[in-house]
């Protein structure tokens, strides 16, 4: 592990942020514009920056420049997501968390820290527990890493910190997601933007739109009919097939798999979930009381993703690639859309930089509904993304974790987050509040699955019925597989 300590001084971030904003701001001209819907503003609750005298009231504390300590993972992937920056270097998102974090510092006289790991801190908690050499005091890691060490119970149930998780900077769809009898090992916040990176949503080229006579989907959004009916159609409506073999034009970049095939997650958005929780706490599959949804989505979600006609699999952009520079197939096929090749591509935030030089304008959207009778949108978030957990150890200040982790996230809501928003989509490539709104509607209604964690078999029968185009041909091969799991899981977590 690599220890980085960032020094505390009393300079104020949203001044910063809000010069950037100004600084940084372009505009574009829209070619359809349109106001937010009264959809939009009742499902955005992102904070609002309010005066300094009506600001919430946090607990003083000072904890004499003791360690707040940070063990993170670090990887090409899935990253920390600006939780420290060591020295103001220009950068918009690195200055705006150097600042957050010297306010953090300043308020609670702590000296904030990150232990950065190359490896699993999930899997390395247990040893330093076990070993009484625990230097840190929360952990941040991929979700999916975590889960594997909850029965073991080395993580605390987070609903016994003096916390209150509705408020804003907090996701509270997670507090109860993720709840297990009563219990919940992970919460979400402001401070790390990986949620918000890894919460799969769609971009749309907009000249593609103009240049197929497409209706507008901002439109669609606007009148509640942004629906997984007219999403086919949109996709069904855009293929250039090259009689040379060279890359046409498509509808979707499409993305298969159990964990982030785009399938899966239009599943979500439609208001599926694999699993639930039951009246004893237990984890239950969902499948069988969801067949007949699946299969109508299954069918309709076919006519669409037909590979090198109306979309093109990410394997399937290798063989037509003559860039030999380009090693990944995921780099490959955003930069194909970059480019001009695609309608859509669903993805999270975190790729929004390749999309950087893109000659075309590009617009966000959410996920489409199932019809337009369904109440709210719903967004699936990779499970690969890190979380927060906190270990469950005697040498652990409960008192001290909840009052950083607190005011921290408070913090990140009115500058980080606010800076991020506009590097990633608004500074950077367009300049329209319509997208914005969007975005606040996919940050506030991430559905968290619990067979993502604790039962990855269920999402490979939902997989497996998708391919072959049986949902409950895919159901029956899992069925025993999925009891199985579900039976010794739910007897561990229920030991906790």
């Amino acid at each position: 592990m690599k220890h980085f300590t960032k020094l505390a001084s009393l300079i104020l971030a949203l001044l910063m942020v809000v010069a950037v904003l100004v600084s940084c701001g372009e505009t574009k001209t829209e070619t359809v514009q349109t106001t937010a819907s009264a959809e939009a503003e009742s499902q955005t609750q992102a904070a609002e920056v309010v005066p300094v005298e009506t600001e919430p009231v946090f607990p003083d504390a000072n904890y004499g420049g003791a360690a707040f300590t940070v063990f993170a993972r670090s990887a090409s992937t899935y990253t920390e997501c600006y939780i420290w920056a060591e020295t103001e270097n220009g950068d918009v998102m690195n200055d705006s968390t150097l600042k957050r974090n010297q306010q953090l510092q300043a308020k609670y006289n702590v000296e904030v820290k990150v232990d950065i790991s190359n490896e699993n801190p999930g899997n390395q908690l247990s040893k330093d527990i076990a070993a009484g050499e625990l230097t840190y005091d929360i952990i941040l890691d991929r979700r999916s890493t975590l889960a594997s060490v909850v029965t073991s119970g080395v993580l605390l149930d987070v609903n016994t910190l003096n916390i209150d998780y509705t408020n804003s900077w907090w996701d509270i769809n997670a507090i109860n997601d993720y709840k297990v009898f009563g219990k919940t090992y992970f919460f979400v916040n402001d401070v790390s933007t990986s949620n918000l990176s890894g919460t799969r949503f769609l971009y749309w080229n907009k000249q593609i739109v103009i240049d197929y006579n497409l209706t507008n989907p901002y439109d669609l959004v606007a009148k509640n009919e942004w629906t997984l009916e007219n999403f086919v159609n949109m996709v069904k409506g855009v293929s250039n097939i090259k009689a040379d073999g060279s890359l046409g034009t498509y509808g979707m970049l499409a993305e298969t798999g159990s964990s982030n095939g785009n399938y899966m997650h239009l599943f979500t958005g439609c208001g599926i979930k694999f699993s639930s929780v039951n009246s004893d706490g237990e984890i239950v599959c969902n499948i069988s009381d969801n067949v007949d949804k699946l299969q109508n989505i299954t069918d309709l979600l076919k006519t669409c993703y037909v590979d090198k006609v109306t979309s093109l699999t990410y394997d399937s952009t290798q063989a037509v690639c003559t860039d030999s520079t380009i090693s990944s197939k995921w780099t490959l096929g955003r930069t194909m859309f970059a480019e001009g090749h695609f309608l859509f591509v669903q993805n999270g935030m975190g790729v929004s930089d390749l999309f950087n030089d893109m000659a075309d304008d590009y617009g966000v959207l959410p996920n489409p509904k199932y019809d337009s009778n369904q109440e709210r949108y719903y967004h699936k978030i990779d499970k690969y993304s890190i979380i927060w957990a906190v270990p469950n150890a005697a040498s652990i200040d409960q008192d001290k974790v909840a009052k950083v982790m607190d005011y921290w996230s408070y913090l990140s809501s009115k500058t980080v987050m606010p800076a991020f928003y506009d590097i990633t989509i608004r500074s950077k490539r367009i300049s329209e509040s319509t997208a914005s709104a969007n975005l606040d509607i996919v940050k506030n209604t991430i559905s968290y699955e619990l067979a993502d964690l604790y039962c990855s078999t269920i999402m490979d029968a939902v997989n497996t019925g998708y391919t072959s185009g049986s949902i409950a041909t895919g159901y029956k091969q899992y069925n025993k597989a999925i009891e199985a799991s579900l039976k010794a899981t739910n007897q561990k977590l229920s030991a906790q």
